[in-house]
């Protein structure tokens, strides 16, 4: 029996949405399943949390960009400016750092997957390649806050996600606005001011 293309529109929405549903309760079970998003400080989580506030209170803007985003031996700025930022709304509240994460995580796996679905014009095997890249080894960019490796995936996932919508320049003009964004917000050890 052959189906008509509204069935198999329908079939493949069905099918969309248990395996978005599936990335997000994986995402729930990794932080609230085994408590991580309750866990609070660790050796492994950042420990500028508590540096923060004794440097941000009494520097000048110019005097943080001088610290932080000349001298800091790799060139990301946007890293900086987003952790500074985060430490301003959240203060010492791990629970809203781990909340981030979690968010970060469903974004950058939601991008992938319907990026890579684009692609492959296949759900089921781009559902495979989201869960063969966050299990094992890769999955240690959830282990602690200090890690700019979840925000610099979140921005490249966007990226790609936005370069794989067809016939759109407002999105290739966007992806290229987030690939810039990504770059300035990974270790990009090339770039110096010595």
């Amino acid at each position: 029996m052959f189906l008509s293309d509204k069935n198999k529109l329908t079939i493949q929405k069905g099918t969309d949405f248990l395996l978005v549903s599936a990335i997000i309760i994986f995402f729930v079970f990794l932080f609230w399943g085994i408590n991580i998003i309750n866990s609070g400080y660790h050796i492994i989580d950042d420990h500028e949390i508590y540096y923060f506030p004794s440097v941000i209170n009494k520097d000048t803007v110019i005097q943080y960009f001088n610290d932080f985003i000349l001298n800091d031996g790799r060139f990301r700025p946007l890293y900086w400016i987003h952790r500074v930022l985060l430490f301003y709304i959240f203060k010492q509240n791990f629970t809203l750092y781990y909340t981030e994460m979690f968010v970060l995580g469903i974004i950058s796996s939601l991008c992938l997957f319907f990026a890579l679905k684009n692609i492959s014009k296949n759900s089921i095997i781009s559902f495979l390649l989201i869960a063969f890249l966050f299990l094992g080894e890769t999955l240690s960019i959830f282990e602690g806050l200090g890690y700019g490796a979840l925000f610099g995936l979140t921005l490249l996932s966007v990226t790609l996600f936005l370069l794989t919508v067809k016939n759109n320049k407002f999105c290739e003009i966007l992806s290229l606005i987030f690939l810039i964004l990504c770059m300035f917000s990974k270790d990009n050890k090339n770039c110096s001011f010595e």
